[in-house]
């Protein structure tokens, strides 16, 4: 196993980071948002979302490799509700690489580019239900903000949001 190497994602990354968020989404919130929704996301939607959000200058995503090995990515953008606040808007780890600290790793990242641009905090929202999520969030230093509803494509979930106002504690 080679170590872990973290890149800012390029146009050439689209597939990974769309495929590993459609395996994700698919498998983390069966259960916790309906499968018609579920079965509906589609690679090609996910294609064009991600390519539509590298497009946007203040935004990035990370990526994890394992030699040529897509591990996982962290997407983050300014928070729209919290000044000064970067956000964390997705994170995905491939499930092969559960338990290497690919994730860490990436929060890792997202909290320097929090840094780079001054910002006192990093927030990430989670679905109510998601524990294992919740749980690296907050055993990282991660402290809730607030519950909401939230609405993607229609669909209503419960959320929180969870912020960062110093570094992540690494384990």
């Amino acid at each position: 196993m080679s170590a872990v190497t973290l890149r800012e994602v390029c146009a050439l990354d689209i597939d990974n980071v769309a495929a590993l968020w459609l395996s994700n989404w698919q498998s983390t919130y069966r259960g916790l948002l309906p499968d018609d929704f579920l079965n509906s996301l589609q690679f090609e939607d996910g294609c064009a979302n991600w390519t539509k959000y590298i497009s946007v200058p203040e935004n990035r995503i990370y990526a994890a490799f394992d030699g040529d090995g897509f591990l996982g990515f962290a997407a983050c953008e300014p928070d729209c509700e919290l000044r000064d606040c970067l956000y964390l808007h997705s994170l995905h780890v491939a499930e092969q690489a559960r338990g290497r600290g690919v994730g860490t790793q990436l929060i890792s990242r997202v909290w320097q580019r929090a840094v780079e641009l001054g910002c006192s905090g990093l927030s990430i929202c989670v679905v109510r239900g998601n524990e294992k999520a919740r749980r690296l969030y907050v055993c990282l230093g991660a402290e809730h903000y607030k519950y909401f509803a939230d609405s993607s494509d229609g669909v209503q979930c419960q959320s929180e949001k969870l912020i960062w106002t110093e570094a992540p504690r690494w384990r």
